[in-house]
């Protein structure tokens, strides 16, 4: 009813530009996009909701680079393997993937 959107199942990825990745498509995903940032959201967490509209804005506008910087998503909640494997512990998390490295975000 205000558009936030349900916790409880709904497909994110319909609302949003960025790539959504689960457990089957995010090894070939990074496979495929040797460069690519990966947030990782639960979508009950105020801050992770904050972040999606700057998250896909900047999806659209790094996807006009030569060659593109691929954004993409993780619900860690719902995919608790995915975030478990890459030590996510707080939402929301950004990680970059370059060539099979993994850099962590310091806002710092």
């Amino acid at each position: 009813a205000f558009g936030w959107g349900s916790p409880w199942g709904s497909s994110s990825s319909q609302q949003h530009a960025t790539d959504e990745l689960d457990s089957d498509s995010f090894d070939s995903f990074l496979k495929d996009h040797a460069v690519t940032a990966i947030l990782f959201y639960a979508p009950w967490c105020f801050y992770s909701q904050q972040m999606m509209p700057s998250w896909d804005l900047a999806a659209q506008k790094l996807m006009l680079h030569d060659p593109p910087v691929h954004l993409a998503k993780v619900d860690a909640h719902r995919h608790s393997g995915i975030g478990d494997r890459f030590g996510i512990n707080a939402f929301p998390t950004m990680k970059l993937f370059v060539d099979g490295a993994v850099f962590e975000y310091d806002s710092r």
